[in-house]
């Protein structure tokens, strides 16, 4: 084979001049700087798929830790909700279930139902988890056991008096007259608050009647019923303790204890306007849950600053924010109440 071609391409790269023209500089500088700026963006890539994958969702050991103590939260916040729709309904005379969705509410029919607030200075309920709802439902299948509340109104304006307007505000206290058992959906782990635990919570209260307008009224007209009922819970330096387990029978049964401290504020606000009802719900949370499992602590924190957003932190170590779907992706259960 002949060197010939070899050496012609030798010569005219020999031919290029030493000092190359102005417009061949330029060529020469906006290729490189056009490579150069391939490669940054190329180390940027890399360096973000880096980055990327130092960031990973919970361990297997860290999902254990969840599961097993993330359950007192749910139990916290099932009971103080049922209770707070008991002295709802006490008020009202209708099954308000502030806890659920407005197309499951709905089915009350509760926009042709009219509405007379009038709620007790004081009083006591008693609640049972197991009972079924107005639609022959268990209202939390995952939560069994008794409770009783006793409320007496610290701030109110109109209790027992106007029905048409007003608030109030309930201290309550609640106590387990039976154990009170949550159960994991998922594995069946089961987190019990004792028979005789007690705890406190506010509830607060606030609704509005609007009377449908004469006919003959020089008003706007409004028709009947519309009214409005807001309902808080509130949890303040909440401090319980809880005990699981999980496994089969005697010795094969895993079990640990929780201690959660924390706070926890719900509000649910109802409205019936033009035939229709409607409703709105907002939770925020932080709590504090200390477990030991297999004789080693661990404490895991709840940051929930919104209804849809959850931040755990496991043993320091940050997860999250997740949505409530994010949640029940990983770990099993909604934590939506």
């Amino acid at each position: 084979m002949s060197l010939q071609p070899r050496l012609r391409r030798a010569a005219r790269i020999d031919r290029i001049p030493a000092n190359p023209s102005p417009s061949l500089n330029h060529r020469i500088s906006l290729a490189s700087v056009r490579q150069l700026t391939t490669r940054l963006a190329l180390g940027a890539l890399l360096l973000t798929a880096a980055t990327a994958c130092t960031s990973r969702g919970p361990t297997v050991d860290e999902i254990a830790i969840v599961q097993d103590s993330y359950q007192v939260v749910e139990l916290m916040g099932l009971t103080a909700v049922a209770v707070g729709d008991v002295i709802v309904a006490q008020g009202t005379g209708v099954p308000l279930l502030t806890s659920e969705a407005a197309s499951e509410r709905s089915r009350l029919d509760l926009a042709r139902v009219p509405m007379t607030f009038k709620f007790a200075e004081k009083g006591e309920a008693l609640v049972d988890l197991d009972a079924p709802d107005t639609f022959m439902r268990d209202f939390a299948p995952t939560v069994s056991g008794a409770l009783k509340a006793e409320f007496a109104a610290v701030g109110a304006d109109g209790y027992a008096v106007r029905v048409d307007a007003g608030n109030i505000v309930y201290d309550v206290t609640v106590t387990c007259t039976s154990d009170c058992v949550y159960t994991s959906p998922v594995d069946a782990t089961t987190i019990t608050l004792a028979k005789g635990t007690t705890y406190h919570f506010i509830l607060h209260l606030d609704w509005e009647v609007f009377a449908p307008t004469h006919p003959f009224s020089t008003e706007p007209q409004v028709e009947a019923p519309r009214w409005n009922l807001g309902a808080q819970v509130e949890l303040k330096g909440v401090q319980v303790a809880a005990a699981g387990a999980r496994g089969g029978n005697g010795l094969d049964v895993e079990r640990w204890t929780t201690t959660a401290h924390g706070e926890r504020t719900s509000k649910t606000v109802l409205e019936v306007a033009d035939g229709h009802l409607q409703a709105s719900r907002s939770v925020v949370a932080d709590w504090s849950l200390a477990t030991t499992l297999n004789g080693v602590p661990h404490v895991m924190l709840v940051h929930r600053p919104a209804f849809d957003q959850v931040t755990l932190t496991i043993d320091g170590v940050a997860h999250g924010p997740y949505s409530l779907q994010k949640l029940s992706d990983y770990f099993g259960f909604s934590g939506g109440r």
